[in-house]
């Protein structure tokens, strides 16, 4: 009969990998890969380069921007192109293109509110001058603050992904920096990503170690394992 530890082991990694949260959980999300675009939507940045937008749409969602007071005055942002006055981004896999279209943000921060929640909310953004600068995201739903994800970047070719999921559905994002920086690829969506298959990996290299550390101790016996009884002829 296998260990119950090895059993415990066992059942503990296929809850982790496979159960979804049992509450509403904040997940981040690493890199834009083939599971985020496939379970969201792009809200793309329509218009001229220098011309500016107060927000981005779909046609079934629409991210506003505003002030992060608590009224919420409207901001207006500019549209760059990327090699152009906005110097460069990031490439695959970190970003999703080297040559989105990037909106700037000259406000030490700015305020996204969503037409309609959305459990799956992400945006890259890198800074607008050379060196290492933090930007900051916090993600809201209806109870208040979901979670916090915070990066430090490069500004030349240092895009990241600030993107996360909520089983409750996000309504506001705040981005801050004490720098200027820019945002770009806004997506949202309603199902959840895939796992990356770097987790699926993780998963089963940690369900061989068990098996290898425990490979001594199968036995004949009769025992309890994980609060259940059981054994083998």
């Amino acid at each position: 009969m296998l260990n119950k530890t090895l059993i415990c082991g066992i059942f503990s990694l296929y809850l982790g990998a496979c159960l979804p949260p049992a509450r509403a959980d904040f997940a981040a999300l690493a890199n834009p890969d083939a599971s985020y675009v496939a379970a969201t939507n792009l809200m793309p940045i329509m218009g001229a380069e220098f011309d500016t937008v107060d927000s981005v749409t779909d046609g079934f969602n629409t991210a506003f921007f505003r002030s992060p007071g608590p009224f919420g005055i409207p901001l207006s942002l500019p549209i760059f192109d990327v090699g152009s006055v906005w110097f460069s981004w990031s490439a695959p896999p970190f970003a999703e293109t080297d040559t989105p279209r990037v909106l700037g943000v000259t406000a030490p921060a700015v305020r996204i509110s969503l037409d309609q929640p959305a459990l799956v909310f992400g945006f890259e953004a890198e800074p607008q001058m050379f060196g290492l600068h933090t930007i900051t995201a916090q993600f809201f739903d209806s109870g208040g603050l979901a979670g916090t994800i915070t990066q430090d970047l490069e500004g030349d070719s240092g895009a990241r992904l600030f993107a996360a999921f909520d089983s409750q559905g996000f309504t506001d994002i705040l981005i801050g920096s004490a720098d200027d920086f820019g945002i770009a690829q806004l997506r949202y969506g309603n199902t959840a990503p895939a796992p990356e298959p770097s987790s699926i990996v993780l998963t089963a290299a940690g369900l061989g170690f068990l098996l290898w550390r425990w490979r001594p101790r199968f036995r004949r016996s009769t025992t309890s394992l994980c609060g259940f009884s059981a054994s083998q002829d």
